[in-house]
């Protein structure tokens, strides 16, 4: 099932949702990367879905992006849906 941006709604999935925070927070790889301690190659193989954060480092990304950092560890069963 192909992912489309849906206004008003977050991705269903972890990366999809990690890109959208950022770019919401006009952050670049670089500078997210920075701010949460982390390697801005490791943050791109986030993004890509190839590497996935644990959770000290979902909880960094949670704290610089104002997000809830579960949303980068599980896909929303929901799909961005509200129950």
């Amino acid at each position: 099932m192909p992912m489309t941006k849906r206004p008003g709604r977050p991705p269903a999935k972890p990366t999809a949702f990690l890109r959208l925070a950022m770019e919401r927070r006009g952050l670049t790889t670089r500078e997210l990367a920075a701010l949460a301690g982390c390697n801005p190659k490791y943050l791109n193989k986030l993004m890509a879905g190839t590497r996935f954060p644990g959770r000290q480092l979902a909880g960094l990304l949670g704290l610089v992006l104002k997000i809830d950092p579960a949303k980068l560890l599980w896909p929303d069963p929901n799909g961005g849906k509200e129950a």
